[in-house]
């Protein structure tokens, strides 16, 4: 048994009572890496756990790989946000949104995302792709 902190959740397990206070997803991801172990396979990358997440599939296991209907891979979240930034434009003509700005379509955080683009932009650690996709919508010269 062990305690640890995961995710601002405090974790019990025991290991022979095989009880664990974790809430459920991180219960699954740690089946899922146990599980990947136990068969000599490498743990689940962020993608495979991504599509896990949102198609509901489990990349992981052989028979969800064979059984799963083709779907398009999961498109990258700069990629989605930059979305948002192009409708938020269109609407409103300009890129510069207010810190506190939520999208209207689902509450996303459209002005805490562009203030941290711009501020890794200035630091040189936005991606190079990204930084081109923003200076072709005007966020970025």
């Amino acid at each position: 048994g062990g305690l640890s902190l995961a995710g601002g959740w405090l974790l019990l397990t025991a290991g022979c009572a095989g009880f664990s206070l974790a809430p459920p997803p991180l219960r699954r991801l740690g089946s899922r890496v146990s599980a990947a172990k136990e068969e000599g396979r490498a743990p689940p990358s962020i993608d495979e756990l991504y599509a896990s997440r949102v198609y509901g599939i489990d990349p992981g296991t052989p028979s969800s790989r064979s059984q799963a209907a083709p779907q398009d891979p999961p498109r990258a979240a700069s990629e989605i946000w930059l979305e948002r930034l192009a409708a938020y434009r269109e609407q409103h003509g300009t890129c510069s949104v207010p810190q506190p700005y939520r999208t209207p379509d689902g509450g996303h955080k459209l002005g805490s995302w562009v203030s941290n683009a711009r501020r890794k932009y200035r630091e040189g650690r936005l991606k190079p792709e990204l930084a081109e996709a923003l200076a072709e919508l005007g966020m970025v010269r």
